[in-house]
């Protein structure tokens, strides 16, 4: 089975991660993001967001990728792992909110202002 991540999809993964940990929640390790710790517990807002969306965490635990910024992980993901362009935007856009010390409620907002952005350029 192919998951398949969309810029809407993206926005609703990281809406749940959101009302999960609260709109508030600042991620402990600025600067330090990591999608996976413990092997399979999800971590920073993006790791959240793709969990959810079914993404074994085994691809997501390990050097180098549990470090990159999530236009450095797609092609690396597999096959059956599809995300976007438009969403890896709107996850860049709240991972960087994210690693900067903002609130998850903050980078949610941000990356709400990328989707609007990609869809005004596409009219």
């Amino acid at each position: 089975m192919t998951i398949h991540i969309t810029k809407t999809k993206a926005l609703q993964l990281l809406k749940n991660a959101v009302e999960r940990k609260g709109a508030d929640y600042v991620y402990p390790s600025v600067g330090n993001c990591k999608y996976v710790v413990n092997k399979t517990k999800p971590s920073c807002l993006v790791g959240e967001a793709l969990l959810e969306a079914g993404v074994p965490p085994s691809r997501l635990y390990g050097q180098p990728i549990n470090k990159l910024r999530i236009d450095g992980i797609v092609d690396r993901l597999g096959d059956d792992v599809v995300i976007d362009r438009g969403a890896v935007q709107v996850f860049g856009d709240a991972q960087d909110q994210q690693d900067t010390g903002e609130t998850w409620g903050t980078a949610l907002k941000a990356a709400r202002r990328r989707a609007r952005e990609i869809a005004k350029s596409r009219r």
